[in-house]
């Protein structure tokens, strides 16, 4: 009877070793569970700071192409007026009376 109850007090105690262990199981999975969402909701903040980001760097080159642009448009501006300062100092002052449209040149 002895060895008997020995026997199912082991058995009881290996129960309750299986049962300690399934619960450390499930309290490291539930761990687990909780840092894989706080990683994926970190990865969705990061995606969505991305995308701000890259909104971003789109507005500040087109503003940089546009000032170019101007930049450009103003540059070919004074330029032309130059040439045709250049052009009109080169004329004779006054100007010659410009020929009739029909007698040839």
């Amino acid at each position: 009877l002895e060895t008997l109850s020995k026997a199912v007090k082991a058995q009881d105690d290996a129960h309750r070793s299986d049962a300690d262990k399934i619960y450390v199981l499930q309290e490291q999975l539930v761990k687990v569970d909780r840092i894989h969402n706080t990683v994926h909701s970190h990865l969705d903040q990061l995606e969505a700071e991305q995308r701000q980001m890259q909104e971003r760097l789109e507005n500040v080159l087109e503003r940089a192409e546009s000032k170019a642009g101007q930049t450009l448009q103003r540059d070919v501006q004074a330029a032309l007026l130059h040439q045709l300062a250049a052009i009109r100092a080169a004329l004779p002052d006054p100007l010659p009376p410009a020929p009739p449209h029909n007698s040839p040149p």
